[in-house]
């Protein structure tokens, strides 16, 4: 453990949601992801905007940050190397739910909603396989969501 453990890149397989796809899917993906690095502080999506892309997190850590009715901007958590984010908005085309922002240098892998048409038509396995793991983990968070309302009731 250490100031560095998240510095070195999280190779794509090894992805929360990617590591469902095997080695010759990662390779037809591969083209329609974008790597891009932000500083620390910068925000990767802000609250309330219109969703382009999906991130995955292969270096460094995030802040998850909403902003209440009372105006407050609150952290809800971390995001480290293998999450992924930004999916909600994309797959409901709502507005984003939360600011991710960089907490020191961050590297993500980019899907963009048009690199996802593209997908799609190239490779329609590929993405309904991706979207398929995408549900899983959405699924996941509600499961841990509702216990953790749970726990707040009891």
């Amino acid at each position: 453990f250490g100031s560095g453990r998240y510095q070195t890149d999280l190779p794509a397989k090894d992805i929360s949601v990617l590591n469902v796809l095997d080695a010759a899917d990662l390779e037809r993906l591969s083209p329609y992801l974008e790597t891009q690095v932000f500083d620390h502080g910068d925000a990767v999506i802000r609250q309330g905007a219109r969703a382009d892309a999906i991130y995955f997190i292969q270096r460094g850590q995030a802040d998850i940050e909403v902003t209440f009715g009372d105006g407050v901007a609150r952290n809800l958590g971390i995001l480290c190397p293998g999450a992924i984010f930004g999916e909600m908005a994309v797959l409901d085309g709502k507005p984003r739910s939360a600011t991710i922002l960089a907490d020191g240098e961050l590297g993500c892998l980019r899907l963009s909603i048009a690199n996802l048409e593209k997908l799609g038509t190239a490779h329609p396995e590929v993405r309904h396989a991706l979207m398929a793991a995408i549900g899983l983990e959405l699924s996941k968070r509600i499961r841990i969501s509702n216990q953790a309302l749970s726990a707040l009731k009891a």
